[in-house]
């Protein structure tokens, strides 16, 4: 079930996840930070906590899916989903979301996905970590 923990609903983009090549620094997720699309001080932040990984990954093809992913790519990269999130075009919004601690705890992942939140689209593909 999801929660929803603070937030409002606006136009959002999507932004999916895993490094390009770079020489940024490499976090505990695996990931490497490439270059910022901005720096976001202030934000509206939203968190979706979800009570399954099954649960998580339906989200995450329904957004993607709305977002004109295609159902291949969406299939390729669904199963190395962790958390995700949306982002809205001016880095204003920030929609994190993340499964429940008890299924599985990994900070890294949220520390991730809150990094878009700052940062906005900071690794340069999502063919490779």
């Amino acid at each position: 079930m999801k929660k929803l923990l603070t937030g409002f609903v606006m136009g959002l983009a999507l932004f999916l996840g895993a490094c390009g090549e770079g020489n940024g620094n490499r976090g505990a997720d695996g990931y490497q930070f490439i270059e910022e699309q901005y720096v976001q001080e202030q934000f509206t932040t939203e968190v979706r906590v979800y009570d399954s990984r099954n649960d998580l990954h339906r989200a995450f093809r329904a957004i993607a899916s709305e977002q004109g992913i295609s159902s291949d790519e969406i299939a390729g990269r669904i199963e190395d989903i962790q958390a995700f999130s949306e982002l809205s075009p001016n880095g204003t919004y920030c929609r994190v979301h993340i499964f429940h601690p008890e299924v599985e705890y990994i900070p890294e992942f949220y520390g991730h996905e809150f990094a878009h939140c700052v940062f906005g689209q900071w690794h340069k593909d999502n063919a490779t970590q």
